[in-house]
């Protein structure tokens, strides 16, 4: 509720020293909770995208009656992941009724393509993880100035918005598993690490295309 942005960003960023246990000698607590978090936040990051997708082109009924026609998945959003992987028909009418709108046709087109391929997954995959990796450790570095000499870098709005949609992301990923059972937080962001860990190694299996189960487990199971 305080209005100051640095009580605000030194509070939240209490907030994962709380939640994330850093007893452990192998590296230091900033490197480890950052990769804790990163963790969480690209387990979510491309079920996030095609939310945002849907919710960008559902505004044409054609649209939204293209993507109901896809076997596959078990609501439209999940629709839409399967036709963007391979749905080459399907992807083709979508664009058709997109044609009035050419920002939604030029997004669509782009997840089509970044879904077509395990490689193409994963480098998008890996250049969102140092963009996390680059704004957490900013967000530290402020933190460590405010709490050593009480100054800040002048963009610590920005970054605070993030660090409140970090956080945000935190507590709906450890409610998420809480209501699953598992009510251990180390246990829970173990968990996350070890989803991370089988996306990456999934994608990094040349030898075998990507299954439909594999495919949908990298987007929505996290």
């Amino acid at each position: 509720k305080t209005e100051e942005p640095q009580t605000q960003l030194l509070t939240l960023w209490t907030v994962f020293e709380v939640l994330i246990d850093t007893k452990q000698n192998f590296m230091s607590r900033s490197n480890y909770i950052t990769n804790s978090l990163c963790s969480v936040l690209c387990n979510s990051y491309y079920s996030h995208v095609l939310e945002t997708l849907y919710s960008q082109i559902e505004l044409s009924k054609t649209v939204k009656s293209a993507i109901l026609t896809e076997p596959r998945g078990n609501n439209p959003v999940e629709k839409l992941a399967y036709i963007l992987k391979d749905n080459c028909a399907l992807q083709t009418k979508i664009l058709t009724a997109l044609n009035e709108y050419p920002l939604e046709a030029y997004k669509f087109e782009h997840y089509a393509t970044l879904f077509s391929s395990k490689e193409k997954i994963l480098s998008n995959l890996n250049r969102h993880s140092n963009r996390l990796r680059w704004q957490i450790m900013r967000i530290y570095r402020n933190r460590c100035m405010i709490v050593h000499n009480g100054k800040n870098l002048p963009y610590i709005d920005s970054i605070l918005e993030n660090l409140h949609y970090y956080v945000d992301e935190v507590f709906n990923y450890v409610f998420s598993k809480i209501d699953i059972g598992i009510d251990d937080i180390e246990a829970i962001f173990s968990h996350a690490r070890i989803k991370e860990s089988s996306t990456i190694k999934i994608l990094e299996d040349k030898k075998s295309p990507m299954t439909d189960d594999e495919y949908r487990s990298i987007i929505f199971d996290y």
